[in-house]
């Protein structure tokens, strides 16, 4: 460590291998100012390449109020800004900027005093979207939460959500094209009773769905104090079709879940069908859930995305070990889009099993999964490309299906 005549001490660390050759050097210089210091760090590789450079300072200004500083620049064009200053009556205002690998570049203004903290945030992503967050919260526990959300295609998202101590609140959002026109409607309504019951209610209207594309959603949610989730969502599209979908969770002592969903559809002529499905759902320690039993009532499954029980949502990723083995009355089974890994047997016996939905994110399907169901069965495969088409299809050939079994490609990325 040396210090020079204008009193900047510098250190510098070096890293070396087994045989002496320089690896990394690291130099740190810091000078005193008359209001306070400032440090800078700089990491060079064997080359002399810079890597990194860190920048501290802290100041103190003739108001009695404090800045402190630190910037983080890397060698592959990412950095980290922030500067915090701290007042005489404690209120602070700390402000960040940064940019990630990505190219996305976010920034954030926090300021904190006896009454509120006030955030607000711009995130400025490569595709050109943007969105700024403008976010109050009081001493009370109340707190407001103003968005705007500009898409790569110009489509504009306005948010606005006021959320009270206890957890209830409301939201609304409005979508519009870039030429301002309504393109769709969001709102919510969380509200809890003396019993502890939370119940949310949401209601969305697509103004300019056509056809099979969906127009209204209405859904409610209800979480008792025992940790019971009842949900009720109804999907109503542009040509008169619905589905609507009751779903009751209840938790065992041992933390497993046992899920009853029962879906109703209507096509646009209006013809109903009716289904019930009831899956005890084991929590895996990652938080995802595995469908280790499945009992259907009708000729139809579905298999949800995922289950929210005590507040939580758990992605449903696994359908368990002969998890529907030999039921002989169901027609369709239409899999959860976080559905990874079907096991071995799931649906192994099902001779009644004409059409399976499924997407690409499924990983991995087990020996004899689909083995022994309709002769002429179809599989309809969600996939964004026709690579990720034909690996599904590989995937559920190699498990074991008939010859006589067919593939069906519906592209998600259109």
């Amino acid at each position: 460590m040396t210090t020079d005549s204008n009193g900047i001490t510098t250190k510098t660390q070096t890293t070396k291998d087994a045989e002496g050759n320089t690896l990394q050097t690291v130099t740190r210089t810091t000078k005193k100012t008359d209001n306070g210091t400032v440090t800078n760090t700089v990491t060079k590789d064997a080359d002399g390449t810079v890597l990194k450079t860190v920048t501290q300072s802290t100041e103190k200004n003739d108001d009695g109020s404090t800045v402190t500083t630190k910037s983080t620049e890397n060698s592959d064009g990412t950095y980290t800004i922030s500067t915090k200053t701290v007042t005489t009556d404690g209120s602070t205002v700390t402000k960040t900027e940064s940019k990630d690998a990505s190219g996305t570049v976010s920034s954030k203004v926090t300021t904190k005093n006896d009454e509120s903290t006030t955030v607000y945030e711009e995130i400025h992503n490569p595709d050109n979207s943007v969105v700024k967050r403008d976010t109050v919260t009081n001493k009370n526990g109340t707190s407001t939460i103003k968005e705007t959300k500009t898409e790569s295609n110009g489509n504009v998202i306005t948010k606005t959500e006021t959320v009270n101590k206890n957890g209830t609140g409301r939201s609304d959002s409005t979508t519009v094209d870039e030429k301002g026109k309504e393109i769709s409607t969001t709102s919510t309504k969380t509200t809890k009773n003396k019993k502890g019951t939370v119940k949310v209610k949401s209601e969305t209207e697509n103004i300019e769905a056509t056809g099979s594309e969906v127009k209204h959603v209405d859904s409610t949610v209800k979480t008792y104090k025992s940790g019971k989730v009842e949900s009720k969502i109804t999907e109503t599209k542009a040509d008169g079709s619905s589905v609507k979908t009751e779903n009751t969770i209840k938790a065992d002592k041992k933390g497993n879940l046992t899920v009853t969903s029962k879906v109703t559809e209507k096509d646009a002529d209006g013809n109903t069908t009716k289904s019930t499905t009831t899956a005890t759902v084991n929590v895996k320690k990652s938080g995802a859930l595995t469908l280790s039993k499945i009992d259907a009532k009708g000729e139809v499954a579905v298999i949800p995305d995922s289950v929210v029980s005590n507040g939580k949502t758990f992605p449903v990723t696994t359908i368990g070990k002969g998890a529907m083995q030999g039921n002989e009355t169901i027609t369709d089974v239409k899999l959860g889009d976080n559905i990874t890994k079907i096991s071995k047997n799931a649906f192994k016996g099902d001779k009644n099993l004409e059409h399976i939905e499924l997407t690409d994110s499924i990983k991995s399907i087990a020996k004899n999964a689909f083995k022994g169901i309709a002769k002429n069965a179809v599989f309809t495969i969600k996939a964004a490309s026709e690579k990720e088409f034909n690996r599904i299809v590989d995937l559920i050939k190699k498990s074991g299906v008939g010859k006589k079994v067919t593939f069906v490609f519906e592209n998600t990325s259109k």
